[in-house]
Formats: structure tokens, C-alpha cells, sequence
């Protein structure tokens, strides 16, 4: 039954879904769409996948609110679609731009999980704009793009910042994604990492 609902949400066939035409584009750090997003439950079944600013990320099942299943992945972009593969099937995940949502290969819609803006000033702003969403950027600086002068975190973000990502996330397991509260630990972790490495380049 899992596996039935699980094909059924991703949009799999038997034999995997179809490979993407569209062309490969590289993945933007301060794309709308870093970040990480789960569904509601499903018979009990959630799934939730993080999207990181350097192309990588991860992928977990719920049932019933305990993980059933979690790995990392590698991602790229394709046309509307975020795309990832795991034992040569394909997973694929549409970018609703409209909506600013993503949802998964069975048109199931996902909810965004993530952490409050860190305040403002010099190398702790600079780090949570690099792994900003494009709407927070919006949000924040009125342009979806990341400022010039704080441009030079994405890379410390990507780094060292990622890291600590993994090293916050890897104990939780499944929770990492899918709890806000260890999630906001880990971003901070990450954020943490992130200008402890810009402020020691000064």
C-alpha cells in the first residue's frame, strides 16, 4: 500500500516516469524554491524533500509520522521541474511559480518549511540572504535577487554552512525535514557556520 500511494503521489508509472526533454539549468542559490517542503499526510504517508542552494538535498518518507525511509540527493533543474533520480528512477517535483509552491509528480502540492529572516547586520545578514528563498528576498531588499555585497556568502553558505547542515540534520533523521523546530535549529546551525567562515575572513 505504501508503495502504491507513494507511486501515486510522485506521479510514477511501473517503469518510472518518462525522462524530462527540457535541458539541464543550473540550480540559482537564491531561487525561490531552496529550501525544504513536505506534504500533508496521505493515509499517513508524508513525504519531504530539501532543496539546497548547491544542487543537493534531501528526500524522506513518512508513515504515520515515523520515517520510513531518507536519503540524499544530488538535484537538477529542468524546465518547470526540480529533478532527482534514486535506483534509476526518476523523480520529479513541478515548480508552480504562480502559486510559489511546489508540488509533486501527482500534482500533490507541498507546504514550505522554514526558518525566520536572521537580523540584520554584516555577516549574519549576509549569510541568511545566500540561502534565502527569491520571495524573502523580495520580501526583504524589494529584488529576488541577492545583493551585490552579499553575494560573497552563497559560496561560505554552500561550504561550510551545508555542512553544519548535515552534521544538525543526520541524528533527526526525517524530523530534520519535516519538524519546523529541529529545522529552524539546523538553518541556524547552518547560518551559524556560515558567518562564523565570513567573519574570519575579514
Amino acid at each position: 500500500m505504501l508503495a502504491l500511494i507513494l507511486s501515486l503521489s510522485l506521479g510514477l508509472g511501473p517503469g518510472g516516469p518518462a525522462l524530462l526533454s527540457s535541458p539541464a539549468l543550473a540550480v540559482s542559490p537564491g531561487a525561490w524554491y531552496v529550501g525544504e517542503w513536505k506534504t500533508a499526510p496521505q493515509d499517513g504517508l508524508s513525504i519531504a524533500v530539501r532543496f539546497g542552494a548547491n544542487g543537493k538535498g534531501m528526500f524522506g518518507i513518512y508513515q504515520d509520522g515515523k520515517p520510513v525511509q531518507s536519503f540524499n540527493i544530488v538535484y537538477t533543474r529542468a524546465g518547470d521541474h526540480l529533478v532527482f533520480s534514486r535506483n534509476g528512477v526518476e523523480m520529479k517535483f513541478l515548480l508552480d511559480e504562480t502559486a510559489g509552491v511546489i508540488k509533486t509528480g501527482g500534482g500533490v502540492a507541498m507546504a514550505r518549511v522554514s526558518a525566520a529572516p536572521a537580523a540584520a547586520g554584516g555577516c549574519e545578514e549576509a549569510c541568511w540572504a545566500a540561502n534565502a528563498s527569491q520571495k524573502a528576498l523580495q520580501d526583504k531588499y524589494g529584488t529576488s535577487s541577492i545583493p551585490v555585497r552579499f553575494q560573497h556568502a552563497v559560496a561560505l553558505m554552500e561550504g561550510p554552512g551545508y555542512a553544519a547542515y548535515q552534521a544538525c540534520a543526520k541524528p533527526h533523521g526525517m524530523k530534520a525535514l519535516t519538524d519546523p523546530i529541529i529545522g529552524e535549529q539546523c538553518d541556524a546551525a547552518a547560518t551559524g557556520a556560515c558567518v562564523a567562515a565570513c567573519e574570519k575572513a575579514r
